[in-house]
């Protein structure tokens, strides 16, 4: 994006992190990642009309089961498309899943012979919490305990997206 090979020096490395940022969010911002494209935008646009199952989803979402209390489904105050997440930290208290492959990391060995996850199949991802407990900042070390076992709430948008299953 901006042609210039990169200055190693203490400024030059800082001005290239941070056209390397610029590029990023440039190109996480495009039509290229961001589409917007799926049934649901043609549906706020008024462009495509819901099932009747898609209308009971929908409700089912945005109401009975409260789904969009972390991942809202309604446009932004300017008219911004949903991008279903608040962007908070919850701690909703899911089980974990015994196939992650990052129990059997106590198997898998760095460079100098430690394993990358030693307590493998006892690890316990504490999340937040857990990030907060190990910083170097105070305040951040005494709010980790009510911190312990939230993660951030992700993004719902396309995360069925498959091959011809949207709005041109």
């Amino acid at each position: 994006m901006y042609g210039a090979p990169i200055d190693c020096s203490e400024d030059g490395l800082e001005l290239a992190y941070n056209r390397i940022a610029l590029s990023i969010a440039e190109y996480e911002g495009s039509n290229e990642v961001n589409q917007l494209s799926s049934k649901y935008d043609a549906y706020l646009d008024g462009k495509a009309q819901l099932t009747k199952q898609e209308e009971w989803g929908l409700d089912l979402f945005n109401r009975d089961v409260g789904c969009a209390g972390c991942h809202p489904s309604e446009r932004g105050t300017d008219g911004e498309p949903p991008l279903f997440t608040d962007f908070t930290f919850d701690n909703l208290g899911v089980l974990r899943n015994p196939e992650n492959p990052w129990y059997d990391m106590d198997e898998v060995y760095l460079e100098d012979g430690a394993a990358i996850n030693p307590d493998g199949a006892e690890w316990v991802d504490f999340g937040l919490g857990g990030f907060l407990a190990n910083s170097d900042n105070e305040d951040w070390r005494e709010i980790a305990e009510k911190n312990i076992g939230k993660h951030k709430v992700p993004t719902l948008r396309n995360v069925a997206k498959a091959p011809g299953n949207h709005i041109p």
